[in-house]
């Protein structure tokens, strides 16, 4: 299975300026108690039918659902998905090269 994460060197994940997780965190090992306090509170909003609450819950115990797009073209009466990769290359180059305005934007 191919490796999904930031490329190698990729600094854009570093999590700097934590301040309110690592706040959070330092309360939370000082007062456990308060965290199952907010657990509770969460489950019992939830079920009242708050929808956030559920939503929050479903978040953490599954994982956030996956959006899945479907998107689709027609270049010259053909869909996208009708062209071979080559095909669909040297169109897109060819009307870049048509275009050279909008190179830069």
């Amino acid at each position: 299975m191919a490796n999904r994460g930031a490329p190698l060197g990729n600094q854009n994940g570093i999590k700097r300026n934590q301040m309110w997780a690592e706040t959070l965190r330092r309360q939370v090992a000082q007062n456990p108690e308060a965290m199952r306090k907010i657990a509770l509170k969460v489950l019992d909003m939830a079920m009242e039918g708050d929808m956030a609450a559920i939503r929050e819950i479903g978040d953490r115990l599954d994982g956030k659902a996956v959006q899945q797009v479907i998107m689709d073209a027609t270049i010259e009466d053909k869909t996208v998905r009708e062209y071979t990769d080559h095909e669909l290359t040297a169109l897109l180059a060819q009307k870049a090269a048509e275009r050279p305005e909008q190179r830069n934007h």
